[in-house]
């Protein structure tokens, strides 16, 4: 009897360290929650149970609920759900909507033709179709070339007076070049850091102040090395719903 007691105390103290270090790591404000009370009541929508990558560079994966109003997001938390209109995003990973170039005063145009080597290939956006928004590393790795022979099929396709936004980010190319960059870095390349060095504080991430612009796609579908695959193309996976401006839209 006391060899029973012993072994049901070992396996209920075990239960509750796994339980403790499970809130800890998904619910604590280490990966992001926030410890702040809001009131629900007062909200237009609650993102519940999501798997997030916020776009800030910053935080992995956690798990978390977003509240929205008025478009903006207000809290991402262990959020009450009560008298609010609920979302269940249970299995879905969320991420922010990629941020274009909609500065044009921090940017500098370039003629294409000599852009690089001139310019690190990460620098070189596209203006036009079909390469708009990306930069010559993302179509670099899209055809699986380096970016020396991606340059030099450009140079040949488009018209010589086709040109490019130079536009500054603090990457490490090499590392960029070798995916040697983490999946939160990543992410913030095509989202927050891109939105932050236009002056855009309010886009591109998951965090209170921020609008309330998602993407939704399924987490099972996609491990950590395809989505790294993806982001270095300046790709992120088909949504299978979308967050616009603070409402669910189905696709």
């Amino acid at each position: 009897m006391k060899k029973i007691k012993i072994i049901l105390a070992l396996l209920i103290t075990g239960m509750m360290s796994y339980y403790f270090n499970y809130y800890m790591i998904n619910y604590s404000n280490v990966q992001g929650y926030s410890n702040k009370k809001i009131d629900t009541k007062t909200c237009d929508l609650v993102i519940k149970y999501a798997r997030i990558l916020d776009g800030t560079g910053e935080k992995d994966f956690f798990r978390g609920d977003i509240a929205i109003k008025d478009g903006i997001i207000v809290d991402v938390g262990n959020i009450n759900n009560e008298d609010v209109l609920v979302f269940d995003a249970g299995g879905l990973t969320v991420i922010p909507v990629p941020v274009e170039i909609e500065n044009t005063n921090v940017v500098m145009e370039h003629l294409l033709k000599n852009s690089y080597p001139r310019y690190p290939a990460h620098y070189i956006y596209f203006q036009n179709e079909p390469y708009k928004g990306l930069t010559l590393a993302q179509i670099a790795k899209k055809r699986g070339e380096k970016p020396e022979r991606a340059f030099a099929y450009l140079k040949r396709k488009l018209p010589s007076t086709e040109k490019v936004y130079l536009f500054t980010q603090d990457v490490d190319e090499k590392k960029l070049q070798n995916g040697d960059h983490s999946l939160k870095e990543l992410l913030a390349f095509l989202t927050g850091n891109l939105a932050q060095a236009q002056g855009l504080d309010d886009k591109g991430m998951i965090k209170e102040g921020c609008k309330a612009d998602l993407c939704f796609f399924r987490s099972e579908e996609y491990d950590e090395e395809s989505l790294k695959s993806l982001f270095l193309k300046g790709e992120i996976p088909p949504s299978i719903t979308i967050c616009e401006g603070g409402k669910i839209v189905n696709q």
